[in-house]
């Protein structure tokens, strides 16, 4: 298929150099998560769009391949190079890796797996003066560390924007994950009435377009039926890192000081 290239998307002269240039990023093993999760986000949300797809439509498709792609790609291919992301899956978009139905986890790493396996990369690497080394797998301390610094940059965002987008529910899963989550049961319950009533009031808006009133007044049903507890949760996650947010900033409270307490 490499041979092909013109045919879709960019000429190969350009996309060679494209891919030469990524190899020289971090593996993705190596790089900090946060980065990995932001360039996956980007890039399937891209492929999303590409395909005529919206992703505010698909919340909860994207919370669950935010939540299961990093894993996935540094557990089945850690020496892939975080530049080359974004290239692999719009060529797999573009269909240079033959047909495909769906975009899901299975398809992005199959976009992902041909990429890195295909001779264009294999030729690129030739190329390189310095050999790709093994990849090593970072240890728990370290992995703790990568957690801590993402909860910190996702804090000071917060402080400096007043909203940060928490791709995947994970800096809440990662505080939550450390016990450091000071809400009881009360207010718990809370947050979740008022994600269930945000969601309601996004999904009862109104639109010109008739295929996004058809999905609008799907999601309503789905909420009003009370089969949408998977987006419900997500957003009362989103609510309570929010509050926790609020809560450090009006008490002045270092967020590291309060990791670590």
């Amino acid at each position: 298929m490499d041979n092909q290239l013109q045919n879709n998307g960019l000429p190969a002269i350009g996309l060679q150099a494209r891919v030469a240039a990524a190899l020289q990023s971090a593996r993705a093993i190596d790089a900090p998560l946060c980065k990995l999760e932001y360039v996956l986000a980007q890039a399937m949300a891209k492929a999303f769009a590409d395909m005529g797809q919206k992703v505010t439509d698909r919340n909860d498709e994207i919370t669950y391949l935010v939540q299961n792609m990093p894993a996935e790609v540094t557990l089945n291919l850690p020496g892939i190079r975080i530049d080359e992301i974004p290239i692999a899956i719009n060529r797999g978009i573009l269909h240079h890796f033959g047909d495909f139905y769906g975009l899901n986890v299975a398809s992005f790493m199959r976009f992902l797996t041909a990429h890195y396996q295909c001779s264009l990369r294999a030729n690129a690497i030739k190329k390189l003066a310095a050999p790709v080394a093994e990849p090593l797998r970072p240890s728990p301390a370290q992995l703790l560390q990568i957690r801590t610094n993402r909860i910190a940059t996702a804090f000071a965002k917060y402080k400096a924007d007043g909203y940060y987008n928490d791709y995947g529910n994970l800096v809440f899963d990662s505080i939550n994950a450390m016990g450091k989550i000071p809400f009881g049961e009360e207010k718990e319950m809370q947050l979740l009435e008022q994600a269930r009533q945000n969601l309601i009031k996004t999904y009862s808006r109104s639109t010109i377009y008739p295929a996004d009133r058809a999905k609008l007044k799907a999601g309503l049903n789905k909420l009003l039926s009370g089969n949408g507890q998977t987006l419900i949760v997500a957003e009362a996650k989103r609510l309570t890192l929010f509050a926790l947010f609020d809560y450090l900033i009006e008490k002045n409270i270092d967020i590291m000081a309060f990791l670590e307490k």
